[in-house]
């Protein structure tokens, strides 16, 4: 997983404050992650960005300098203070970029003070939007060539399937329309003479932000 992280200091020219920002690349911890109360960005279907604001709170009796702040890769912090008030709060300017493939359902901004560090959850969750009866197809060593059938379902015809692709050689994939936004994907492995993997992807125009059908296909043991 990438991340963003973005130091500040605070030095004197001319009688004015200038903020210097530097981009490094270091990982917010698993610890850091855990427990972590969500945000729960409730994004559209086809949302690929978000611009917000985001208010963290200082419940201490003395100020709080903000040392620089850290986000995990589809997360920007565009604007951040200096300083959290004591009893007090401050805005961060946050924007959420979605890529084509989704890390995970989670986004964290790590915030680095003088008192400690704060990280915070945010969740691009949305509706679900393209699903697929089953996300795995097995057949065992020896068997015949069978072919094998997924039922993918777009909802609300927010997108179409364009096509469908298997990765391999000889490996075999296709789909065919029915009603109701739903889709028979059939699968067909190349051979079954041993011990082997592959995966079928769909198509989809437009796409969705973060929906990628896969569906993994195992010749033998898993």
């Amino acid at each position: 997983m990438k991340h963003n992280i973005i130091f500040a200091s605070v030095v004197l020219l001319l009688g004015r404050s200038t903020i210097q920002a530097q981009a490094q690349q270091s990982p917010i911890s698993a610890a850091q992650q855990k427990s972590v109360p969500a945000v729960p960005l409730n994004l559209g279907v086809s949302e690929t960005s978000r611009a917000f604001n985001f208010t963290v709170a200082n419940s201490g009796a003395s100020a709080l300098t903000v040392i620089g702040v850290q986000s995990t890769s589809n997360l920007y912090v565009t604007e951040f203070p200096l300083s959290i008030p004591a009893n007090g709060s401050a805005i961060f300017s946050l924007l959420f970029m979605a890529s084509a493939q989704s890390t995970g359902p989670s986004e964290f901004l790590h915030v680095l003070t003088s008192q400690g560090d704060r990280v915070f959850q945010f969740d691009h969750n949305r509706p679900t939007a393209v699903s697929l009866s089953q996300v795995a197809l097995q057949w065992s060593v020896g068997d015949e060539l069978t072919p094998k059938t997924v039922t993918l379902t777009v909802a609300n015809n927010e997108t179409v399937v364009s096509g469908v692709t298997a990765s391999g050689t000889n490996n075999n994939a296709s789909i065919q329309p029915g009603a109701g936004g739903q889709y028979t994907v059939t699968v067909t492995p190349g051979s079954t003479d041993s011990v082997n993997r592959f995966i079928v992807t769909v198509g989809l125009n437009p796409s969705l932000p973060g929906v990628v059908p896969v569906i993994l296909c195992t010749i033998g043991a898993q």
